[in-house]
């Protein structure tokens, strides 16, 4: 195996929580390698335990502290600013749920240890948006600038979130969506199917996804929304998922909605890396009953190595855009007309043009999506692929 190769065995075997001193000592290249590859990851913050219990070289050890205590103490200014933007919340009598990982500052799956946040996620109903808006601008929130223009950020078109909003004296950045993924995608479900799988938290105000809908939410967000292009945090999260006994997550329902939402392929991926790669708790028949046809599995497999995420690369995950444009022809479920192909691939790969809706006539959708890529070249200018 080669150093690349390594090291990944390594990196896997720490984000496992194994006990590293029941291996082989690692050599510097391992070291090295291993911690390379922790960065593209963008997971070095949760190698801190892992490595604390272990030993390691002192300048490795200490660059691994240093990055868990910016992520703890940024974690902790999350939390108490989610606390203070859900009680505007509830002042205003607006339903909300949180998602992917500010869910664990309402129910704590995990604590909040070394698990490298952006920003929180909040969902709401589509019919709340302008609600929302005026609470937000009210508490000094401002759009983060350099983005698309305001109407592409409304319920109706291609977004499924709100634009970005960033605070001013020390507000927590927030993301509120009303949707699972950007208009066109190929998958079934709505915002009222999808606010249909929250469920409340006894003493909290704020709601949260039931666990499956959780698990695909997270899925679907790195294998669709980011093709892996925002790290791979979702492998620890997915294996913590699968840790937590209460509530438990049931495979059959987990099942059952990838399929009523049409994202099985969505989600088989992110799943059987998860279980392959950090051994997480996914059972056996839920990877097998998710699985694809031979074909687009030996393809499938084929793309991920060339993003970097499976296989001895050392590239940041998810690097290229016709790469990722590619790999997400093959989480598409049935059948797909070559044309509406197209314009997904394109819709993907051009800047500004908007892909094609699988739902909808094929070359209807390509002139739309054409005049569209048009409209916004000019008046924005030109963009490289």
């Amino acid at each position: 195996m080669t150093e690349q190769g390594d090291g990944r065995r390594l990196l896997c075997s720490w984000l496992r929580s194994e006990a590293t001193a029941k291996q082989p000592a690692p050599t510097g290249a391992e070291w090295s390698s291993a911690l390379g590859l922790a960065k593209s990851w963008q997971v070095l913050p949760l190698l801190y335990r892992p490595l604390r219990d272990a030993g390691g070289p002192v300048e490795a050890v200490n660059e691994v502290l240093a990055a868990y205590r910016l992520v703890v103490t940024h974690s902790v200014s999350l939390e108490a600013g989610l606390r203070g933007v859900l009680k505007e919340f509830e002042r205003g009598q607006i339903s909300v749920a949180v998602l992917k990982g500010g869910a664990r500052f309402v129910v704590p799956l995990w604590g909040i240890e070394g698990r490298p946040m952006a920003d929180i996620d909040l969902l709401i109903r589509p019919a709340d948006v302008e609600r929302v808006g005026k609470l937000l601008d009210g508490l000094g929130y401002v759009e983060q600038q350099g983005l698309e223009t305001e109407e592409e950020w409304m319920p109706g078109t291609n977004r499924h979130h709100m634009e970005p909003r960033v605070g001013q004296r020390g507000l927590v950045p927030v993301e509120v969506h009303w949707g699972l993924a950007s208009e066109p995608h190929p998958f079934s479900v709505t915002p009222e199917q999808l606010w249909g799988q929250t469920r409340a938290v006894p003493g909290f105000y704020a709601r949260v996804l039931s666990p499956e809908a959780q698990v695909l939410h997270v899925a679907l967000h790195a294998s669709w929304s980011n093709a892996y292009g925002g790290g791979m945090t979702w492998l620890v999260d997915l294996r913590r998922y699968f840790e937590v006994r209460e509530p438990a997550i049931s495979g059959e329902r987990l099942v059952e909605l990838a399929q009523a939402w049409g994202m099985c392929s969505a989600a088989y991926w992110p799943l059987w890396m998860a279980r392959r790669e950090v051994g997480a708790g996914v059972p056996e028949s839920v990877v097998t009953r998710l699985r694809p046809g031979v074909a687009r599995r030996v393809w499938g497999r084929w793309l991920l190595r060339r993003l970097g995420v499976l296989g001895e690369s050392e590239k940041r995950p998810g690097s290229g855009r016709v790469w990722r444009a590619l790999y997400r022809q093959v989480l598409v479920d049935g059948k797909l007309g070559l044309l509406q192909r197209m314009g997904l691939f394109v819709g993907h790969v051009l800047p500004g043009f908007r892909p094609v809706d699988p739902k909808q006539s094929a070359w209807s959708g390509l002139v739309r999506g054409l005049r569209h890529y048009g409209r916004r070249g000019a008046k924005k200018g030109w963009e490289r692929p």
